[in-house]
């Protein structure tokens, strides 16, 4: 039973169909010759998801591997007939320095894709391959602060326009007025090489150096009242600065 404790696994899957069919048991039973057939499928979504990891039990290191893919068929806006995919690998190390600093480290390979299966034509084909490590300092529960850098790189195949990219980030999170959470985060992205054009408009990373905030605090009223501002904002080299701000109260009975 130790030898179970090292180990912990999760798997999800979810089947959505908005189809002509009456019958809909095959769909149900994932019969893939009856899920997302042009002829009956209206709207359709399949979602599968696997993690690992090893050492869950909060070691000095614990090693992540996450694999998830959702498939898409949207026929609802005639003619056009999309299929939508994105597939996505994580690996992630969380590696223990001492009693208040950890380092995570992580790997990520994802593809978004999206085609005209009516015509045979692909809009984008995006595959982004992204290393990040991040330093994390805790000296209490409550109080977190973090340093972080990463490398990407993202092509369109279907474009043939590739770019990459290197970004450093701050980000810190407190607790505050005993019920409150305040949060505030700083990124820097700079590009290092461009190839062709992002047509599709579907790259993370921008061709000048874009420089974003966020800041929020969220606070517990009562038992039955939250409330939560948030502020953003972004600059892009050449272009005027935008902010989005936003206070939220709800009410819960």
């Amino acid at each position: 039973m130790r030898r179970l404790s090292l180990f912990r696994s999760e798997t999800f899957a979810r089947v959505e169909e908005e189809t002509t069919r009456e019958n809909r048991l095959p769909i149900y039973l994932l019969d893939l010759s009856q899920f997302q057939n042009d002829e009956d499928t209206i709207y359709g979504k399949i979602l599968l998801r696997q993690e690992i990891t090893l050492f869950p039990a909060g070691g000095p290191l614990s090693l992540t591997a996450r694999w998830e893919r959702i498939d898409t068929k949207d026929n609802r806006a005639e003619p056009r007939k999309l299929d939508l995919l994105t597939e996505r690998t994580v690996l992630r190390a969380r590696n223990r320095l001492g009693p208040r600093w950890t380092l995570e480290s992580q790997g990520t390979l994802q593809d978004d894709s999206r085609s005209d299966s009516a015509f045979g034509q692909a809009d984008f084909d995006v595959r982004l391959f992204e290393i990040r490590e991040e330093v994390v300092w805790q000296p209490v529960p409550v109080r977190r602060l973090s340093a972080r850098g990463g490398w990407v790189r993202e092509r369109d195949r279907a474009n043939d326009a590739s770019i990459e990219g290197l970004s450093l980030g701050l980000s810190a999170s407190s607790t505050v007025l005993r019920r409150g959470r305040l949060r505030g985060e700083v990124d820097w992205v700079r590009p290092l090489a461009v190839n062709g054009t992002d047509a599709a408009n579907r790259f993370r990373t921008r061709e000048v150096d874009q420089f974003e905030w966020r800041g929020g605090l969220d606070l517990t009223l009562s038992d039955h009242i939250n409330a939560s501002i948030s502020y953003s904002g972004r600059v892009l080299s050449g272009f005027p600065t935008t902010h989005l701000a936003r206070a939220e109260a709800r009410a819960l009975f």
